[in-house]
């Protein structure tokens, strides 16, 4: 063997070995930023957290499937549902309009979800029907409730991202000495040192924040320390395992919060059955596939047709009419909201393409969003007329933006967006901004 090839082997070996080290090092040092100290005193004192987060703060910011569990007995307890006990092992779901207390995003896609399995003639849904809705095929329910949570601990201040700018330093020197080594062994290769070294720095940094992508903030211990205080009360109580789904009417909200510390498996059973919480290569398939579709559907019209089919059965089902472009339409004024902005996607990708059909899709949903809205909201949305075409033109052809901003900037417009973002926000019972709107619409069923 070449001394060249000794010596560039030993090198990377020294690399990865200081790499292995370090890494361990580090992923010590992050863990110990995800855990609590020991218990507060007990307490029966409930604080402002609602049981997702407290699951998230009290299992090492590892979001366990007794959260969403803990959400629907929590939203029952709150008056948003009705958990109805038919036997102690066959409980329904009753959805209820509760105006005044708003909910957060990944509370509204919960309801979304139970709305979605009502029964319309019963009026109520089933655990079955409501595992179905979850979508037990893919683990972006899951996924998005995940997401919805850490957002609302992070916006309450209680975790954090941690920073990225430490690991730069010690990755470029390791990624830098593998790199070293490679080009001893290999010198006329120089030209791909580069790439190799900047594959290596992306590749330490993936597996250096695999797992700790959140860290605790001193509010955030201080609450998860105070939460393990009503932990100690809870499990003093006696055994929350025997209670069932029904006893929330009883124990109200210690038992969503009994079920986010898992310590009533009988009561998330009672109400969530079936739910995918980790990646398939069913689901890589499945998202790769369609981030092949949404490329071939820029240039090419038969692929663009493809693609605007897949995305319509995703928001609106298998049976929504290929006409329909925004939904099936109908008389509910928020419905016919939310149907638009799942549809905008559609409505891109077919533009390019085809922006006389479209436009008399989008030309269709304005009118009939005029014609159903409240009495109260009618001002408004007349006033909202204008923009919203040019919004829909622009989404159609490209470069429109000058005229958006000079009608965004007119008084009449941004009052009648605000009227209509605040009536909307109480009509779906999440926080009156842009973004909760958004998801909370983007949440409802079709």
């Amino acid at each position: 063997m070449a001394l060249n090839v000794v010596i560039g082997l030993g090198i990377m070996a020294f690399g990865v070995v200081a790499w292995l080290v370090w890494n361990t090092v580090h992923r010590h040092r992050s863990s110990r930023g995800q855990e609590l100290g020991d218990a507060g005193p007990a307490t029966m004192e409930l604080g402002a957290e609602p049981p997702a987060v407290v699951n998230l703060l009290v299992h090492r910011l590892e979001l366990t499937d007794d959260a969403l569990a803990a959400t629907l007995l929590d939203l029952a307890a709150r008056s948003h549902l009705e958990v109805i006990q038919v036997s102690p092992e066959h409980h329904l779901l009753r959805p209820r309009t509760r105006s005044g207390e708003a909910v957060t995003p990944y509370e509204g896609a919960v309801l979304a979800a139970v709305a979605t399995a009502t029964d319309p003639v019963e009026g109520t849904a089933s655990v079955e029907a409501l595992g179905r809705a979850l979508g037990p095929g893919s683990v972006r329910t899951w996924a998005q409730f995940r997401t919805g949570v850490a957002a609302d601990a992070t916006s309450r201040g209680l975790v954090a991202q941690p920073s990225t700018a430490s690991l730069g330093g010690p990755l470029m020197v390791l990624a830098g000495i593998v790199t070293v080594g490679f080009f001893v062994i290999v010198p006329p290769l120089w030209i791909v040192l580069p790439f190799l070294w900047v594959g290596l720095l992306l590749a330490g940094i993936i597996v250096a924040v695999r797992g700790r992508h959140l860290h605790l903030t001193d509010a955030g211990r201080a609450a998860g320390t105070r939460w393990l205080g009503v932990r100690r009360f809870l499990e003093d109580q006696g055994a929350f395992d025997d209670r069932d789904a029904g006893a929330v009417a009883v124990w109200d909200r210690y038992l969503a919060y009994a079920t986010a510390f898992g310590l009533s498996d009988r009561a998330a059973h009672g109400v969530v059955r079936e739910l995918r919480t980790s990646v398939s290569l069913a689901d890589v398939g499945s998202a790769a596939a369609m981030l092949r579709a949404g490329y071939r559907a820029q240039t090419d019209p038969a692929a663009a047709r493809e693609y605007a089919a897949l995305l319509l059965a995703q928001h609106f089902g298998p049976d929504n009419p290929p006409d329909a472009l925004l939904g099936p339409g109908g008389t509910d004024f928020y419905g016919l909201l939310s149907q638009t902005l799942k549809g905008m996607a559609v409505v891109t990708v077919l533009g390019r393409h085809e922006p006389a059909r479209v436009w008399a899709v989008c030309e269709r949903r304005l009118e009939e969003l005029r014609a159903s809205a409240p009495p109260e909201l009618r001002a408004d949305v007349d006033q909202l007329y204008a923009p919203a075409a040019l919004f829909m033109q622009q989404a159609l052809t490209p470069g429109q933006g000058q005229g958006m901003a000079a009608l965004a900037a007119d008084p009449a417009v941004r009052a009648a967006g605000e009227n209509l973002l605040r009536a909307v926000a109480t009509h779906l019972g999440c926080a009156p901004d842009a973004a909760a709107v958004s998801q909370a619409l983007a949440a409802r069923p079709s």
